[in-house]
């Protein structure tokens, strides 16, 4: 039974004739400008409360995420910023609607997957351009920090489609092959140029999962393209070598990090979500732009505390292992698998939590997969006599 107030038909029919539209303009958007992507996703997700399947709740891709919100608010009111904190945990529990509105409208995962390829690719090649061949663009797309750690969640999924078109599993599209693979090399370059560490690293290592577990003959090529790609980028092989100087550097990683261990000696129950600006009141030594702790483990860690911690380990673990038992059937399960991984090791050396434009489009693929998956298993129920 839906409640009264989201007993709407007229939105039930919107949202059958929009919905799926409005996913996949999110998809596309969000790469390429966060606000754009909102003009989608925000009345993707009201009509999806007006009038959609609010059953898909009750999972616990959702609900064990809701548990580390409720936990973080919890630390919110506990901690330094009650407000502040109420405040992010209200935007936080608003872009997790997204992977149940998304579910509810998802028809082919395939499409929402290459709208947010064909986005990131319009990015990375405006990015190409810029670093690459010079040519100034107005200051409209996202950051290097942004793109990087955007295309270390999608070029898994790339990845993971080619395998999938390559071995049948999905319907034999020519031109799907020869957009994902111009996609991965226009990613890969923006990658490389960016030279942001963290971002390509997690790449690297989400890829050589996948590798792992399609084609592990693939690995010593992919370790071979990367020094490449290390030794021919003098960008890239300056940041990688200056990274412990970097790491001890005055107001660095170093320094945040350990910050953050005294406040959890003070806070175990976390000094509330999105606090973590206030952390240049623990030293002075911290840039007044360092406004987190770059690294999703220690913000999450400070901010929500162990509890927090512990609930959103619990929901991570989750959608690793939901991704992994989907594998032998599931076309998309490889790619959402290594991109999930490489999302969070990139996230250890820098806060893509705090990202909007990193989180939002990782929950809209979550969205997506969990959307075939529902689908999968009626058509399935059907079949059984």
């Amino acid at each position: 039974m839906r409640p009264n107030w989201a007993d709407l038909p007229w939105a039930t029919s919107l949202l059958a004739r929009c919905g799926w539209q409005l996913a996949l303009a999110a998809a596309f958007l969000i790469p390429i400008k966060l606000t754009l992507g909102y003009f989608a996703l925000f009345p993707l997700i009201l009509l999806w409360l007006l009038g959609g399947d609010l059953k898909i709740v009750r999972n616990p891709l959702v609900t064990q995420f809701l548990l580390f919100v409720l936990i973080a608010g919890l630390s919110g009111i506990l901690g330094i910023a009650p407000l502040r904190s109420i405040t992010s945990c209200l935007r936080v529990t608003l872009s997790l609607l997204a992977i149940p509105a998304v579910a509810a409208v998802t028809k082919n995962p395939l499409h929402l997957i290459f709208a947010a390829i064909v986005g990131q690719s319009i990015a990375a090649l405006v990015t190409c351009l810029e670093l690459g061949l010079g040519v100034v663009f107005p200051p409209y797309f996202t950051g290097p920090v942004t793109e990087s750690g955007q295309i270390a969640i999608v070029l898994p999924l790339v990845a993971g489609i080619i395998f999938a078109l390559r071995s049948n599993k999905i319907p034999h599209k020519y031109w799907a092959q020869v957009v994902a693979i111009v996609s991965f090399l226009l990613m890969m370059t923006a990658l490389v140029l960016n030279a942001k560490r963290g971002p390509f690293i997690a790449c690297f290592l989400g890829l050589g999962l996948l590798f792992i577990l399609r084609s592990p003959r693939l690995l010593l090529p992919l370790a071979l393209g990367y020094l490449a790609m290390v030794f021919v980028a003098p960008s890239l092989h300056e940041r990688l070598a200056e990274s412990a100087e970097h790491f001890f550097i005055a107001g660095g990683r170093n320094e945040m990090w350990s910050i953050g261990g005294e406040l959890i000696s003070r806070y175990p129950l976390g000094i509330g979500l999105h606090n973590s600006p206030y952390l240049q009141k623990f030293s002075v030594q911290v840039p007044p732009e360092h406004n987190h702790f770059h690294s999703n483990v220690i913000n999450i860690l400070v901010e929500t505390g162990w509890f927090g911690l512990a609930a959103f380990l619990t929901w991570y673990a989750y959608a690793l292992i939901f991704c992994f038992k989907r594998r032998a059937f599931d076309p998309y399960a490889y790619g959402m698998l290594a991109s999930l991984v490489s999302w969070q090791i990139a996230g250890l050396v820098e806060y893509n939590m705090g990202d909007s434009e990193v989180f939002v489009l990782i929950l809209i693929q979550l969205g997506g997969f969990l959307g075939n998956v529902i689908t999968a298993s009626k058509v399935s129920a059907q079949q059984k006599p």
